[in-house]
């Protein structure tokens, strides 16, 4: 089953996958976002208009995800992470604790920084 806590702010045009699915206490989901089963949003992460939250996709508290952006499948996004609007995320990706991210990133790299950069690779 989906598990929502119940002081989580879900608008009623968010599409949630059919199972899996953990949003916690304080999240903020606004309306044209999509989170496919098995995603994770975590305590106090807001996720804006339009976005597209993939597969097994790790949301950390406190993150936020401006509007139209798309994190793929297996992708970690660190605690209190910034993601600026119109970006696109790749497949197993890692984003370090505290980074902002204000360009693309492509599959399975590790970032961290302000701005984020690439720091490594991740293994497929």
């Amino acid at each position: 089953p989906n598990l929502i806590h119940p002081n989580a702010i879900i608008s009623s045009e968010v599409i949630l996958g059919k199972e899996g699915i953990c949003i916690m206490a304080g999240s903020i989901l606004e309306a044209g976002t999509e989170i496919k089963s098995g995603a994770i949003i975590n305590s106090g992460a807001t996720i804006n208009h339009d976005c597209c939250i993939d597969k097994y996709v790790h949301v950390s508290p406190g993150c936020n995800i401006a509007g139209n952006v798309i994190i793929e499948e297996y992708t970690w996004i660190g605690i209190g992470t910034c993601i600026s609007n119109n970006l696109s995320i790749g497949r197993n990706v890692t984003v370090g604790a505290g980074s902002i991210v204000i360009s693309n990133i492509e599959k399975n790299f590790k970032v961290a920084g302000v701005p984020a950069e690439k720091i490594g690779l991740n293994n497929e």
